[in-house]
């Protein structure tokens, strides 16, 4: 079978490291995070926590595209937890499907990398 046929992402991922917040309703906190890549359809994250993630974890992330440490509630991304590494040292990997497409994401991350 041919890599195309192994590789299930639908959409073209764009590495960025920009700080972000995770809501996480479920313990109805606020994570703090980091991005590793993202795409339209969904976005990889180291997050701090006390109480790691599972896959199917309900979570809204807001990225600080603007780095100046202000993020808007209402510009938070809906998506749940795809899959979840295990935590170590309260620090966690995840990957988030976003519930609808982000439009221009990637070119937010790729001119934040040029920055």
């Amino acid at each position: 079978m041919d890599s195309s046929a192994l590789d299930r992402r639908q959409y073209q991922r764009v590495a960025a490291d920009v700080e972000c917040k995770v809501l996480y309703p479920a313990a109805a906190r606020y994570l703090a995070a980091r991005t590793r890549d993202v795409s339209s359809g969904g976005v990889a994250l180291t997050i701090v926590t006390h109480r790691p993630l599972k896959i199917g974890d309900a979570v809204r992330v807001a990225v600080d595209w603007s780095h100046q440490g202000l993020l808007d509630a209402d510009g938070m991304i809906r998506g749940r937890v795809v899959r979840a590494d295990p935590m170590l040292e309260r620090i966690q990997r995840i990957a988030v499907v976003f519930d609808s497409p982000q439009v221009g994401i990637c070119e937010r991350a790729s001119g934040d990398a040029a920055a």
